[in-house]
């Protein structure tokens, strides 16, 4: 329960984050996204957001007149377009993250050095764990 609590409370800490840096969450995510693999399709996008490519498009629109991504050919597909991240994007994803990370950095640093290390891995095989569920459910 607390695992799941934690979960979205950084959810919702997130998207407060990702309004301050002036996008809403599902652009966050979107962001999010494309710093971790530099460039994606519209449906692998929406795939990984849960989100129909119909109600993805329209945030990648709004994303692109703002200058935080941009749209090129897919070099594997002359049918598709790929999507990458800008480097206004980038600051605003940094943004946000820094106004998420500065209240834990804060809380962390208190800690000594044994508990931080057990929070650190703590967190690290929590990661494996969520992406171990994910490819599985993924198939």
């Amino acid at each position: 329960m607390a695992v799941s609590r934690l979960s979205i409370t950084q959810t919702r800490a997130a998207g407060a984050a990702a309004k301050v840096a002036g996008v809403n969450s599902t652009s966050y995510s979107i962001l999010s996204e494309l710093s971790l693999d530099g460039w994606l399709t519209n449906g692998q996008i929406a795939e990984r957001l849960g989100m129909s490519t119909g109600g993805v498009t329209p945030a990648l629109d709004r994303l692109e007149r703002s200058g935080f991504v941009e749209r090129s050919p897919n070099p594997a597909d002359r049918r598709s377009s790929v999507v990458s991240i800008t480097p206004d994007g980038q600051d605003v994803l940094r943004q946000a993250s820094e106004l998420l990370a500065s209240e834990l950095e804060g809380f962390i640093d208190e800690l000594d050095e044994r508990d931080r290390e057990t929070i650190l891995r703590f967190l690290v095989q929590a990661n494996d764990a969520y992406e171990t569920v994910q490819e599985r459910l993924d198939g």
